[in-house]
């Protein structure tokens, strides 16, 4: 039996605004500290739906990835953001299905807004999170609220907004902003501009947002079939590793490897179990697939180099390109050398296994064409231009 998934709005909610008006519009919603990265993870397992971000941490921890934000929707869950790191990563990952609200999301949608700097804060560390200094972007919308109000000339504006952007976020609050501008503010002008919060105001909007369609489709989530189950990526490393295996109808592929390996001479003294010689002629799928299995870990590097080789021949036959007598040559001596014999007839003695090496040598003709000078040419390059005297 599935459990349903919580319906309460799991609210993360810094700076931004004091959970007490929060609490007013969602008397239900789960407040908790900024989000981190791995904050949605950990909560989606515990069944959590609905998510509505307003503040992130960015600078003492890592920031909430919007990797992190597309697993969670694709587990099921629905993620509503503003104001700050919540209008930020809405805005990232809108087209993936995260519903944005207000001033600040719609300026980073547009591409206004393009920083983290725009909404970043310094606050004090306790669970209130009062902040300490002013985000750019409301201090963008206090200017120019004050000068469409006739509080200050449009010069003056300028003149603040670009001492706020020559200030670091840990030291922008009026006070110095007006030092760095050389321009004192007076009661009037600072009461105005103290008046209106952009950040707390879309904070506001989005929570009437999120109760009026709380439940609906435009919110909908969707429950977990398995609780322990890990979310997306959660737990894997940031970079996958390379897979040698990848790409390729492994049941397919498999009997055409053993063969190359061996006509290649990478099966003499291998370090690991490899089929008789008369089941790669023969095919013998099975036998060949539990070689393959028993094998495999050692087996990717020797993959590896079949992949490109594989490729390259793909190539040529792509092209329609016969091999040059020069690498027919130097395929058949590279191909003597690697199984230790100095005669050809001796080396295909079987009947099957010359059709099968004289196939392979001129295969390894075209790949050592192509790792060669003619791989230029398969690409057109323009005639160099004559020097006019």
């Amino acid at each position: 039996m599935v459990t349903p998934p919580r319906e309460v709005p799991l609210v993360f909610l810094g700076p931004s605004c004091d959970a007490d008006s929060v609490r007013q519009i969602l008397p239900d919603a789960v407040i908790v500290p900024p989000v981190a990265r791995g904050d949605l993870y950990r909560y989606r397992m515990l069944n959590f739906g609905l998510f509505v971000i307003f503040d992130g941490v960015f600078s003492d921890a890592l920031a909430v990835a919007p990797r992190e934000i597309v697993d969670v929707m694709e587990d099921g869950a629905a993620v509503v953001g503003a104001a700050s790191m919540g209008a930020l990563r809405a805005a990232d990952c809108a087209v993936a299905g995260a519903v944005g609200q207000g001033a600040v999301f719609r300026l980073f949608r547009r591409g206004v807004l393009t920083s983290e700097d725009e909404v970043a804060v310094l606050h004090v560390p306790d669970r209130a999170y009062p902040p300490v200094t002013l985000a750019l972007v409301s201090i963008r919308f206090a200017l120019r609220r004050a000068h469409r109000e006739g509080h200050l000339a449009q010069t003056q504006t300028a003149a603040l907004m670009e001492a706020a952007q020559n200030l670091t976020y840990q030291d922008r609050s009026w006070a110095r902003i007006a030092a760095a501008a050389g321009m004192p503010l007076g009661a009037d002008v600072l009461r105005a501009l103290k008046a209106h919060d952009i950040k707390r105001a879309d904070v506001l909007a989005c929570c009437r947002f999120v109760r009026r369609h709380q439940g609906t489709a435009r919110l909908a989530s969707h429950v977990r079939a398995d609780l322990r189950a890990p979310v997306g990526r959660m737990g894997q490393p940031r970079e996958r590793g390379p897979d040698p295996f990848a790409g390729y109808d492994m049941p397919k592929v498999i009997p055409d490897f053993w063969l190359w390996a061996l006509c290649a001479g990478a099966l003499n003294d291998a370090p690991f179990p490899v089929p008789s010689q008369a089941q790669i002629l023969a095919a013998d799928t099975a036998a060949l697939r539990q070689a393959f299995d028993d094998g495999a870990p050692q087996l990717s590097p020797l993959f590896m180099r079949f992949s490109v080789f594989r490729k390259a021949v793909d190539l040529m036959v792509a092209r329609g390109t016969a091999p040059q007598p020069q690498f027919l040559d130097m395929a058949e001596r590279e191909i003597l050398a690697s199984h230790g014999v100095s005669n050809w007839a001796d080396l295909s003695a079987l009947p099957d296994f010359r059709a099968a090496l004289d196939l392979y040598r001129t295969q390894r003709a075209m790949a050592l064409e192509v790792r060669n000078y003619r791989l230029i040419s398969l690409v057109p390059v323009p005639e160099p231009a004559q020097t006019q005297p």
